[in-house]
């Protein structure tokens, strides 16, 4: 699970318009109703002084960087229902060609010019310093579309899945914005669960996805005890799960099953949150003191709850390539990591006994 760099051998045709360089007319990868919104006096508004304001960010002491996002104006966040992508297929344009998607990110450019800490956050995940302008992250985005179409290819129609993206997009700069990076930045520290004590214990059947490898024994142990509190889901895990030193160990499980919204997007916040507050509860009860825990769901108003109530960062964000944690139909799921002390010191196994020959006489 690796963030790829996002690069682009050439200015994307949407960000000269951005930027007002002059662009043939007749250039039909334009459509009249994304040059309008790209030259509108409030996308260019929003653009003028983007550098200064960058400036200002690197100067500033850490405490008085931008505020959270909850207490930032609603319309500065692109809202993605509020754009009808087309069902046609993607074309080799920008965005596939798609006027609705183009004028979406667009804004969602502008938007991450003007929030210097989210922007400062992003480019140094992708390691893309350079992409600090609002030509340059147009680029970015239009090079994550291209990724994200291919990884969701076959999971929905092209409006769906354009939509998804748009969804989990917006979500996303609301993630960086608060200062809680995405995934890996605060991931508990794994290294030390013993190699003979993972993947040897079955997801208790209650709550066993269809065909799911095993899983630590503490980890099962610990699902066991969640579902007896919280037991609307179900949980998954597969060959190579986690990241880094995490993969393979059986500390992770994708959950799902829990109950969906009105829209079929995401789990119902109230429900996810739920189930988040039972998994943090647990963790810190006295039964399973030292359990650390990490979560990937890219429902901004779920992780904000959980990350306030806990002072830290438990859910994080990722969405890109094939690697989604929602919305539906990008792979809904809440991504856990969670090891117990019991999996950070299993006891070493006995060995085998020796079987006895056929015909032996053993001591009484």
């Amino acid at each position: 699970m690796r963030t790829g760099m996002f690069r682009s051998q050439s200015v994307p045709h949407l960000a000269r318009q951005a930027l007002g360089t002059p662009v043939p007319a007749t250039r039909s990868s334009i459509p009249f109703q994304v040059r309008q919104i790209l030259n509108g006096p409030r996308l260019q508004a929003k653009l003028t002084g983007a550098t200064e304001s960058i400036a200002r960010q690197a100067e500033e002491p850490a405490a008085q960087t931008a505020a959270p996002a909850s207490t930032q104006p609603a319309q500065e966040f692109p809202d993605a229902d509020k754009y009808s992508p087309g069902a046609e297929p993607d074309t080799k344009a920008d965005f596939g060609g798609d006027a609705e998607v183009a004028k979406f990110a667009a804004a969602l450019a502008a938007c991450w010019i003007a929030h210097p800490k989210a922007l400062a956050g992003k480019l140094k995940r992708i390691k893309r310093p350079d992409a600090n302008t609002p030509e340059a992250f147009l680029a970015v985005l239009a090079d994550h579309y291209k990724q994200a179409m291919r990884g969701l290819r076959g999971k929905g129609t092209p409006d769906v899945l354009r939509k998804a993206w748009m969804v989990a997009a917006a979500e996303e700069v609301k993630f960086y914005d608060t200062g809680w990076t995405p995934f890996g930045s605060h991931w508990p520290n794994f290294k030390t669960a013993p190699a003979y004590g993972r993947n040897t214990a079955e997801i208790p059947a209650k709550w066993k996805g269809k065909d799911s490898l095993k899983i630590a024994p503490g980890l099962a142990g610990f699902l066991s005890k969640l579902g007896e509190q919280y037991p609307k889901f179900y949980a998954t895990n597969y060959t190579g799960h986690a990241t880094g030193s995490a993969s393979n160990q059986g500390l992770s499980v994708d959950i799902m099953g829990l109950p969906m919204d009105d829209k079929k997007r995401w789990f119902q916040p109230a429900e996810a949150v739920k189930f988040l507050k039972t998994v943090a509860a647990l963790a810190s009860s006295k039964d399973y003191a030292g359990t650390q825990w990490y979560a990937i769901y890219n429902d901004f108003s779920v992780a904000s709850e959980i990350n306030k109530l806990t002072g830290k960062t438990r859910v994080g964000f990722r969405g890109d390539t094939s690697q989604y944690h929602g919305p539906a139909p990008a792979i809904l799921h809440i991504h856990l990591e969670l090891v117990v002390p019991a999996d950070a010191s299993v006891p070493a196994p006995e060995p085998p006994k020796p079987e006895a020959a056929a015909g032996a006489v053993t001591a009484p």
